[in-house]
């Protein structure tokens, strides 16, 4: 299901010109999952750097209205593009967009199954330090490991050339890594 190649790139549904880079979260919008924290990279990224960007927010959660408060506050509602409650089916179509994925920036253990959906579509993901996806990212190789107040350093270092390579890295650790028919063949050729 989560493989690029199935889904169409449409930018243009959402009105994303192609040149911005696309900075998807998807999952529950909360304070718990550290979601409040992209708001602040917002805020604190450059204005020049923060017009070539678009932070994609899809899912729904107890956070979501009071982010939406807060960037709107903050102005920063150009940078951001919020879908709400998304079927676990169009999620795909979503990551299709995205180039780099935030894997929820909290200090609590999680988001392995969000690391292996935004690889498998070839998304840069960037992961907090210390959690369970950092395990599988080679730095700046596959993916970031990075500290919330280190996004805005990232994000301004990134060209097109780089992600490109990092997106063909993720998607090829995640077939090889976690591509359940790659995981069984190697653990039947173990036993």
């Amino acid at each position: 299901m989560f493989n690029p190649d199935l889904y169409s790139f449409n930018r243009e549904k959402f009105g994303i010109p192609k040149e911005k880079l696309v900075i998807i979260y998807s999952g529950t919008i909360s304070k718990s999952k550290g979601v409040h924290n992209i708001v602040h990279v917002a805020e604190n990224t450059p204005k020049d750097l923060l017009k070539e960007l678009l932070f994609f927010i899809v899912g729904d959660g107890p956070y979501l209205n009071e982010m939406k408060i807060n960037v709107k506050k903050l102005g920063l509602s150009n940078s951001f593009y919020f879908t709400g409650f998304a079927p676990r089916e169009e999620i795909p179509k979503y990551l299709k967009i995205a180039n780099l994925g935030i894997v929820s920036p909290s200090p609590i253990r999680g988001g392995l199954i969000k690391l292996a959906e935004y690889m498998a579509m070839g998304i840069v993901p960037i992961v907090p330090p210390n959690s369970w996806p950092a395990e599988h990212i080679k730095h700046e190789i596959n993916g970031f490991v990075a500290k919330i107040e280190e996004y805005s350093d990232i994000l301004n270092k990134l060209n097109k050339e780089q992600i490109y390579e990092m997106s063909k890295e993720a998607r090829i650790y995640a077939i090889n890594n976690f591509d359940i028919r790659n995981v069984a063949k190697r653990l039947i050729e173990y036993l």
